[in-house]
């Protein structure tokens, strides 16, 4: 059995492959040979051209690792490259090859004791290690992020991450001045992907990366996590800022973190192996390769065909552990296991092999926003408004209808929308504002209609008891910390519909309404005051005082029990009623 992370690295052992060549599999060498070194998840492994082997450093196998091996790619075999010093053990870091000074470069990483963001340089002629002494603005410390140096190029990209919290900001470091630059697009205000880790990524030319998936709480660009979008991040080392620019793709494969990219530049194309999916998608089924046309911005899921003399391509599961890899030839990649099983992808063409549709999804943080947005938006705060203003009515108990019937609504919509936010959430947990107060208004949502049920009932001509009191008490201010919560959450929600222009649109269309019902609260009072009927001025704050009675005017007990139709299941004239915002006065 092939284990289940890999990295896939360009080499130039291969070629003599015709223009119509069909992409195959190949098995150079299982990972049970003799000296292979132990299995290992996260690693970082890079093509060396001068000497025609694959240099591995680093890992998570039972903990972070810091040794260092080469494999041979004329002879098959393993080789421990034996160094006085190394860079500090880790995994999930940055490498690539600087063909320019003749080193492999490690950066940032997750170890045992914490993260980094140091430069370590791997002398490929002596082979010693030694730490790189570097100039500008560095990365903050972290782990999982994506990029690495494309072969030949000039400078190492890192962008995104994790360490405290998850990064969306990007930076080159110089190959020859040992410079950091942060290149992270100013402003933010052009598309950029959400912040993230566990990303799949690979170079595809100097300074470009394609990045996809990874692991977000949603965010402008954002998928969630595991995601399935997929970006291209562009930088020119020539322009004196090197801003990079990222560009959404049109179309994605199956959700996952850790997916293993590589580039294929004679087909101008982004392969992708493995990597950990979440239900309902799985893993992709064995041998699948996720073939992205550059040109075309469009993937295909296609099956190459499976090694010669063993019949089996490479088992692709669930598991992390997936870094970085530099491609060489044009006809072919190198894929390496965490067990230490070599394979080499080679062809040219995907016609005539198998294939399966690539995954479309429906993006449900819409749902989730648009039924929030109708709950707390609209639905609340018109019951509200016709339990504050209800004297309005002329006594007429239509006021109850409309708020009772908006907050049912909005409880039932607040519901679905929860269970559809749980669903998102299920792997990312609940790690932002906007989910710590969701939660606090489902509680407290959770609690209103209990409340109402437990609502003891005024008696005409009877004082107020002292439950009744309390219950008033306790079942406004539940309703007012309920609306402003509901308020004020769907701003923080707009952070994760889209990108930048989206969500600024959005919140000034938000603002705008709240700002007209904040106009209207504080406008109708006085308006009421100063031109309506002594009844109304009785009303203008209409659950908090109740329209003087004559014998001409309507009891409570009247008010509190309309005698009008309803929908089965919804209200019933002589049951307790739950509601969901202010109705104390019932």
């Amino acid at each position: 059995m092939l284990s289940s992370k890999l990295c896939l690295i360009a080499a130039s052992a291969l070629a003599g492959f015709s223009a119509a060549q069909q992409l195959q599999w190949t098995l150079v060498s299982p990972g049970n040979i003799a000296g292979a070194p132990v299995g290992r998840a996260n690693f970082g492994i890079d093509y060396d051209l001068a000497r025609n082997r694959l240099v591995m450093f680093g890992g998570a196998a039972g903990g972070a690792r810091d040794d260092t091996w080469a494999y041979n790619l004329d002879t098959n075999t393993w080789e421990p490259i034996v160094t006085a010093t190394a860079p500090e053990p880790r995994h999930s870091f940055i490498s690539g090859i600087d063909r320019i000074n003749d080193r492999m470069l490690v950066t940032v990483g997750q170890g045992n004791s914490g993260f980094f963001n140091d430069v370590w340089a791997l002398d490929l002629t002596a082979q010693t290690w030694q730490e790189v002494n570097t100039t500008g603005t560095p990365p903050f410390r972290r782990y999982a992020p994506a990029g690495g140096i494309f072969r030949g190029g000039s400078q190492m990209v890192v962008s995104h991450g994790f360490e405290a919290e998850r990064f969306d900001d990007s930076f080159t470091f110089d190959l020859d001045t040992s410079e950091w630059r942060e290149v992270t697009p100013a402003g933010k205000d052009s598309a950029i992907p959400s912040a993230r880790c566990l990303v799949g990524s690979t170079m595809v030319e100097d300074g470009q990366t394609v990045m996809f998936g990874g692991c977000s709480s949603g965010g402008y660009g954002g998928t969630g996590c595991p995601g399935f979008d997929t970006w291209h991040m562009r930088t020119n080392p020539a322009t004196p800022d090197k801003t990079g620019q990222w560009t959404q793709l049109s179309s994605s494969p199956a959700t996952r973190n850790r997916g293993t990219l590589g580039y294929m530049s004679n087909i101008n194309s982004v392969v992708m192996w493995g990597g950990q999916s979440a239900a309902p998608y799985g893993r992709d089924p064995d041998g699948l390769v996720n073939v992205l046309d550059l040109d075309s911005g469009l993937w295909t899921r296609v099956f190459p065909i499976v090694d010669t003399a063993t019949g089996l391509s490479p088992i692709s599961t669930n598991a992390l552990g997936v870094m970085t890899f530099v491609d060489n030839s044009p006809d072919c990649v190198y894929l390496l296991t965490s067990g230490m099983d070599v394979w080499t992808m080679c062809g040219t063409t995907t016609a005539g092999l198998t294939t399966i549709d690539a995954d479309t999804f429906f993006d449900w943080r819409l749902v989730h926003g648009v039924l929030m947005m109708l709950a707390w938006g609209i639905l609340i705060p018109v019951g509200v408004t016709c339990a504050m203003y209800r004297g309005m009515f002329g006594g007429s108990q239509v006021w109850f209808t409309i708020h009772y019937l908006c907050n049912t609504c909005a409880w039932i919509l607040t519901i679905a929308g929860f269970g559809i936010a749980l669903v998102l959430n299920s792997a990312a947990k609940f790690l932002s504002v906007h989910s710590y107060i969701g939660l606090v208004i489902l509680v407290l949502v959770a609690l209103q209609p209990l409340n109402g049920w437990l609502r003891p009932h005024l008696v005409e001509g009877v004082k107020k008891s002292k439950r009744r009191v309390a219950w008033e008490i306790v079942h406004k201010w539940n309703g007012r910390i309920l609306f402003l919560l509901g308020i004020v959450n769907p701003f923080l929600g707009l952070y994760y519909i889209g990108n930048r222009s989206v969500i600024t649109f959005s919140f000034i269309l938000y603002a705008t309404w709240i700002c007209l019902l904040t106009v209207f609260w504080i406008a109708m009072p006085i308006y009421l005051w100063k031109f309506g009927s002594p009844k109304d001025k009785n009303s203008k704050f209409g659950t908090s005082s109740i329209p003087a009675r004559s014998s001409n005017t309507p009891s409570i007990k009247s008010i509190a029990e309309p005698t009008i139709p309803m929908p089965s299941g919804l209200y019933s004239p002589q049951s307790r009623r739950p509601t969901l915002v202010d109705s104390a006065d019932v």
